[in-house]
């Protein structure tokens, strides 16, 4: 996994593990990249995204509803 303050890149199992999936929906204020003519995701989400993806994904905090 790469990240800097704007983006993360990480690979397939990464997205199978933290569920991102075509289905996602973009967060407020970020982006998931897409594969070109797919909505299915690059592994490469920027702004509001990754920090979605490192706090609620990857470590694991409950996001309330």
């Amino acid at each position: 996994m790469h990240m800097s303050s704007h983006l993360m890149a990480g690979n397939s199992r990464i997205l199978e593990e933290i569920n991102i999936t075509k289905e996602t929906k973009e967060p407020e204020g970020g982006v998931i990249q897409r594969k070109a003519g797919t909505r299915g995701p690059t592994g490469v989400p920027e702004e509001t995204a990754m920090y979605f993806t490192l706090l609620f994904k990857l470590v694991h905090i409950p996001v309330s509803s």
